[in-house]
């Protein structure tokens, strides 16, 4: 829950970021997309290795990824390409649709999943932002600042992921 929580704070203060164009500090944040990334596939796999899981649900969720990853990564890639292009040619309003069509993409191909999605929720309401702070990576938290608003994104895609099944 925590790394999903770091996860979605990174891109939303990214994107807070761009709309404020302070593109060192977007820039600084996607850099550290990769590593987040990393550490929330990390804890998804502890999670689905930990005996609570039975090796038939593991084996399954395996076996959906295979099946659903080539797909999903050609639309990924195509959405991104439809973004740059909107960007290019001024339709904000298109490229933010995409945005949002490109981030549910990515959400799947990490593997996240709507029960997960609705714990960091739960513990993103239980906590305070302070609290979350001090317990994400330091170089997030260092970055992560925004106020109010960058946490009330934080909220609405996690919503986003909760609801998605």
């Amino acid at each position: 829950s925590l790394r999903m929580i770091e996860l979605a704070l990174l891109q939303c203060r990214k994107r807070k970021a761009v709309e404020v164009e302070d593109f060192d500090l977007a820039h600084r944040l996607k850099q550290r997309e990769p590593a987040a990334t990393l550490r929330l596939t990390a804890a998804r796999r502890a999670c689905l290795a930990s005996k609570d899981a039975p090796a038939a649900v593991k084996e399954a969720d395996q076996e959906d990824r295979k099946r659903l990853r080539s797909p999903e990564e050609e639309e990924l890639q195509a959405v991104k390409r439809q973004k740059q292009e909107a960007v290019e040619q001024e339709d904000f309003a298109r490229a933010s649709e995409l945005r949002r069509r490109e981030l549910e993409l990515e959400r799947r191909s990490r593997g996240d999943d709507a029960q997960a999605a609705a714990a960091a929720l739960q513990l993103l309401g239980e906590a305070s932002p302070e609290d979350l702070l001090k317990s994400i990576d330091p170089g997030v938290a260092e970055c992560a600042g925004g106020g109010q608003e960058v946490w009330e994104a934080v909220s609405a895609d996690l919503q986003v992921a909760a609801a998605a099944s």
